[in-house]
Order: structure tokens, then sequence, then C-alpha cells
């Protein structure tokens, strides 16, 4: 296969070398033929040494903006001057690892090649997943399984109407077809709008669970999100709930293939700031025909850790129910480990609106139990 591997830089050269590095180091087979585009999004950075040294090794070409654009068009200019129909968008702090190329092809070949495939993405600071696709519920945006270990990753390849482009593979003339990215959205937003035009036309957006890359986040600084909520504004309001229901199929094709509580009463404790926190609950409530014992209702404002014992007095914790813990963010919750190994029913599961099921003897089990 033929492929144009478009880099878009802003700032943090040495970032950039890692990727490259990362890139030579696990593009193996001969099989394929590569060029990697980096379009430099930024005048006041200098890649001339980047070109001298990298341009020995692989075939690579570097394209100055005038001005600083956003990522929309830094993306389009690189596909714009691709030699190859086969396009990979990856983001300078994306680093490739194994055969995540390889994978990332099989997966492209299963949709018959046509349409759009992206890496599974890791955080390398905590080799916890990103998120396993995208999905937009009211104004939420939902990053699936997001802060999971591997051990969680799905085993098999998903569609969503969503995908990253952090690192994705798809055709020059789809994108061309689609009508590239939107400039408008200069730095956020943007891929979600093209791979949802794609869902549109009725292609397949597909994650490759065994493509693994990771990714080092925050290197660009204020530029990459000192508009992100007027983009954010102008993606929903094109979408005015469009996908909702989408969102909430595939969450409970999650939390079914985690085997939660089913058939029993539940005590229910929400911590969510979102303005749809009680859909989820009740959807969760449903989908496992649970039924709730009692239901206490909190917010989470100020975004830090939730400590069980300053919301919920102690006879709710020796109370013989199971509690179903909600929040944005499971993690949030993770460190009650007084409360959860004094809890008297040991059935308690966290959830969140990623789809991330979480039951207490996991959280116990990463501590040494001193009750014994």
């Amino acid at each position: 296969m033929e492929i144009s591997i478009i880099i878009t830089f802003y700032d943090n050269i040495n970032i950039l070398k890692t990727c490259l590095d990362n890139l030579l180091e696990t593009i193996v087979s001969e099989q394929h033929k590569i060029e990697i585009i980096i379009v430099n999004d930024n005048p006041r950075k200098n890649l001339l040494a980047i070109q001298e040294v990298y341009g020995k090794r692989i075939s690579l070409f570097i394209i100055n903006m005038e001005k600083n654009s956003g990522y929309s068009s830094a993306c389009n200019c690189g596909v714009q001057a691709a030699n190859y129909d086969h396009i990979l968008l990856m983001d300078c702090d994306i680093f490739p690892s194994g055969v995540w190329l390889e994978e990332m092809i099989c997966t492209y070949r299963n949709i018959n090649s046509y349409g759009c495939v992206s890496a599974t993405i890791i955080d390398m600071g905590t080799n916890k997943m990103f998120g396993y696709g995208f999905g937009i519920y009211g104004v939420d945006t939902i990053h699936y399984l997001q802060n999971r270990s591997l051990d969680y990753c799905p085993k098999e390849d998903m569609d969503f109407p969503i995908l990253s482009s952090g690192c994705m593979l798809m055709t020059k003339s789809l994108y061309f077809k689609l009508g590239m990215q939107n400039p408008i959205y200069l730095n956020a937003f943007n891929d979600f709008d093209l791979t949802y035009l794609n869902y549109l036309q009725g292609n397949k957006n597909r994650m490759s669970c065994k493509a693994f890359v990771f990714h080092r986040g925050h290197v660009a600084g204020n530029v990459r999100t000192n508009y992100y909520a007027d983009s954010k504004a102008v993606f929903f309001q094109k979408l005015g709930g469009k996908i909702d229901h989408l969102a909430l199929e595939t969450l409970n094709r999650i939390y079914a293939s985690q085997n939660p509580l089913k058939n029993c009463r539940v005590i229910v404790v929400n911590f969510s700031n979102s303005l749809k926190r009680q859909d989820y609950i009740d959807n969760f409530i449903t989908l496992n025909n649970l039924h709730i014992q009692q239901l206490y209702d909190f917010k989470n404002p100020s975004g830090n850790k939730i400590i069980l014992s300053d919301f919920m007095t102690w006879n709710i914790c020796r109370l013989d129910l199971p509690i179903l813990y909600f929040s944005d963010d499971y993690l949030l919750l993770k460190e009650n480990y007084h409360w959860y190994i004094n809890r008297a029913n040991k059935n308690d599961l966290i959830i969140d609106r990623h789809g991330n099921i979480i039951h207490i003897d996991e959280l116990l089990k990463e501590h040494l139990d001193f009750s014994k």
C-alpha cells in the first residue's frame, strides 16, 4: 500500500522527533511505500534540521504555512500535497507502537478499504485508554472506556459515528469528497465533523483494537484550546441531538459486555455534573432491570476527587444493598478504600458516562487489607 503520513506541527520539536523516531522504528514492512509530510503551522519554528536528519532515512517533505491557520487548514494543506491516495493523519504527539500500521491496514481492508480507521490511542503517562471511539449525548462528549487499563480494551474492532483524527487512515479521494476539514473548527471538533460526515455517507468509522499508539497531549499550548468552546458550540448546533440514540446504544453494548448487576434493588448515588446525568442513570437502570431503593443526587462542581464519607452517613455504608456510584469519570471515586472495605454489601459498582463499570473488588485488590 502507498501511504502519505501527514503530521501537523505547532510546537515542541523534541516531541516531533520522538514521533518520527517511533514511526521509523515501527514502519518495517517493505510491502508499503511511505512518505511523510510535516505541515509546520508555526512560522516562528524552523524545521530545516528535521528535514536534514530524517529526510535521509525516509521520503519526507516539510510544508511551512505562511501564518498559523489552525489544525484543520494544516491537515487540508498536507492532504492536498500528498502524492498517494491513502492518507494517514497523525498528530505530532502520537508515538506509534509495535505493529500498529499493519493492524490499521488489516482493519481498513475489513471495511473494503473505504471509510475511516482509527488506531487505539493510549495515554503515555498512565498507559490507559484515551478513549475507544466517541459519542455525543446532549452536550456531552463521550470517550468510550476512557482511563481504563488495556486489560479492558475491546477485543474487537467497533464502529462509531465519530472518530479522532489523532491517528486515522482513509483515502485522499474520500477526504476531498467529504469537503475536507472545515477551517471554522480551528483546533477542535474538526475531526468529529469530518468523520460524522463520513458516517452520514453510509461509510464505516472503525476503531482498530490492536493498533496501539501512545498520546503525549498538551504540547501546543493555548493555541489548541483558545477556541475550543466556540468550536464545540458550532459542532453541537449542527448535530442538534441527531445521534443521541447512537451514543446510548453504544453505551448499552459496552455496559452489557461487562456483566453488571441485574434484577435487584439498588441504592444510586449520582455525582455527575452533566445536564443529562439522570438520563444515564435511567438508561443503566432500565438496561439491567434494577429497582432504585434510594437515590442521592449530588454534584461535584469542583471536579476534584470525591470522598464518599463527606457526602453520606455511616449507616448508608452499612446497608446491605448494592450501591451504584455514578460520576463523569470513575477515577474521581477511586480513593475511598475505607468506605469500600466497610461496605456491608460487596457488589457495589462505579459507573461513568464513558461506559466504564468498576466493581469495588477491583479497587480493593490494589490495597493491602488491614482488616484481617
